[in-house]
């Protein structure tokens, strides 16, 4: 954690030293704040097989390869959407999946993650978060 006027950022790699992995997990999952965003950081944990979950900045460009699943999501007397895709970035040029939730207000969430379809739900990545 960074005081409120330092940018987080530059921080990250004094960050990345200091965590520590329960020893019952085979590997984290980072969860970042937007201030951590930096696609080319998320590549690279592609490539060492680490997974993380951050919030889509709103300006991100991306192109849809394939959508997933849309699902309706009961929460009482709610029903919202649920998106799962996989996009490339623009910046990149890697594959990500992309889980947009829809809020009560109407409002899209959208979080960009390396979590496997096949081992969470979109309403999971939502709640790792």
């Amino acid at each position: 954690m960074t005081e409120g006027e330092t940018h987080e950022n530059p921080q990250f790699e004094h960050l990345y030293g200091d965590v520590e992995v329960f020893p019952d997990l085979d590997s984290p999952i980072w969860v970042f704040d937007r201030g951590y965003t930096r696609y080319e950081r998320f590549c690279g944990f592609t490539a060492i097989d680490d997974d993380f979950i951050t919030l889509l900045e709103s300006d991100a460009r991306y192109d849809v390869c394939e959508q997933i699943q849309t699902a309706e999501v009961t929460d009482g007397d709610e029903t919202r959407q649920i998106r799962d895709d996989r996009i490339e970035l623009a910046d990149t040029g890697e594959q990500f999946r992309r889980v947009v939730l829809e809020t009560p207000d109407g409002e899209q969430l959208e979080y960009l993650t390396t979590l496997a379809s096949s081992e969470y739900d979109p309403i999971d990545v939502r709640s790792s978060r």
